[in-house]
């Protein structure tokens, strides 16, 4: 699995420190209803041992992979979206699509 960054998620994440975390998680619908595993991020270090990741420089960030993700997913792509002023990050699988 490849991971690449936006520039402004890169420059977003190195504002706040210039870690990121990707990990998979698990989604679930309406009332508990069926789930979905996904990839999420979070800004920061990991607080798990550094053995968990697989840790990348890109644009300036350093990236934290979890095995966990990288075994089973396609390509990502990290994209900073804006609206009325505020900012977040969001995940882009390969072709395109959200999770």
């Amino acid at each position: 699995m490849r991971v690449s960054l936006d520039p402004d998620a890169a420059e977003y994440i190195r504002r706040k420190g210039g870690h990121l975390i990707l990990f998979r998680a698990q989604l679930t619908g309406c009332c508990g209803i069926g789930s979905a595993p996904a990839p999420m991020w979070e800004i920061g270090p990991p607080r798990r041992p550094l053995e968990n990741y697989r840790v990348e420089q890109i644009q300036g960030v350093t990236v934290y992979v979890d095995r966990a993700l990288d075994e089973s997913g396609p390509d990502l792509c990290i994209v900073l979206d804006k609206v009325f002023g505020w900012q977040s990050l969001s995940i882009l699988q390969e072709g395109g699509l959200n999770p």
